[in-house]
């Protein structure tokens, strides 16, 4: 995850209420964002295997739409 426009501190107690094991990068400048064309958040990207992004969802994720998305990321080559 990268932590883009938010406090370090509200994205720890997010990741907490959430349960999130996932590593979370702080973007305190929005450079990294900004590579990736984020112009706010919530913005979500998919990788696969090798680290290239397959899809990305923005604004807020449904169950659904998450599943549906890593099935894809995973069968990606």
């Amino acid at each position: 995850g990268v932590v883009f426009h938010d406090l370090p501190s509200d994205a720890r107690d997010f990741a907490d209420d959430q349960r999130a094991s996932w590593p979370m990068l702080q973007d305190p400048d929005g450079e990294t964002g900004s590579a990736f064309g984020v112009r706010g958040p919530p913005h979500t990207f998919f990788l696969d295997a090798r680290g290239n992004v397959v899809s990305h969802v923005s604004g807020r994720l449904s169950r659904r739409v998450l599943d549906t998305q890593i099935r894809r990321a995973a069968g990606a080559t």
